[in-house]
């Protein structure tokens, strides 16, 4: 890559990875962040294409929490699967979720509580089954529904409803990311609502942005938000 122009980096580790880009950004290469940053964004005037994690998380957690409102519960529990504590990015996204609930607590005069856990389902799926099943019976009745920061904690909280009997739609669930069985999981009615990060686009824009910036000299915008969410009305 030592005489590219272009570069387009997902920026997981800001103190990593901060040093290296700003040679490369001083050497005149074209810089664009894609998909993952710092929350306090990138500390190198680059454009970012992809999520406000902590914004998104917001919009799920109220959402989940407004839908067991309708069934008419005003108080309980929302668990908060994250498998990857102490990650900027996971805990970025927890600290949205929570925000929305009581977002949604504001609006709709409830008291729902979160609780956020380590799931287990990092490195391995079936254990993060295990410890989402453990967890709801721990909480019993006060357990009201749930939103995982990503993929491997989704699977978790979807397989955890199927192994315990639950009827589709019991309880209301939400996660990051999307599958073919969280997908499935939504034509189903087991998860409520997922995010859609839109990995077509991170892999375009960034590209569209260089082309602009270097054939026709115009300034790319500093971030570009590209998640949008899924329910069953938009799923198919």
């Amino acid at each position: 890559h030592r005489h590219g122009h272009v570069l387009a980096h997902g920026l997981m580790d800001a103190v990593a990875f901060r040093p290296a880009l700003a040679k490369i950004q001083k050497a005149g290469i074209y810089l664009v962040i894609t998909d993952v940053q710092p929350v306090a964004g990138n500390g190198l005037d680059l454009p970012f294409v992809g999520s406000d994690y902590t914004g998104v998380g917001s919009r799920l957690g109220e959402l989940i929490a407004t839908e067991v409102t309708k069934k008419g519960t005003k108080t309980g529990v929302i668990l908060i699967g994250n498998s990857f504590p102490g990650i900027p990015i996971a805990d970025g996204r927890a600290r949205g979720i929570a925000l929305g609930v009581k977002v949604a607590n504001e609006k709709n005069k409830t008291s729902f509580t979160t609780d956020e856990f380590d799931d287990k389902a990092k490195s391995d799926l079936l254990q993060g089954v295990v410890a989402w099943k453990t967890k709801i019976r721990a909480i019993g009745d006060k357990f009201v529904g749930a939103v995982a920061v990503g993929f491997n904690s989704g699977f978790g909280a979807l397989m955890s409803q199927k192994e315990l009997k639950y009827s589709p739609g019991k309880f209301q669930i939400g996660s990051f990311d999307t599958s073919p069985e969280l997908l499935q999981g939504v034509k189903d009615g087991y998860v409520t609502a997922l995010t859609d990060g839109n990995r077509y686009m991170l892999g375009y824009l960034p590209a569209d942005l260089a082309w602009q910036a270097l054939e026709r000299g115009y300034s790319s915008p500093p971030f570009i938000e590209t998640s949008g969410l899924v329910t069953r009305a938009n799923v198919n």
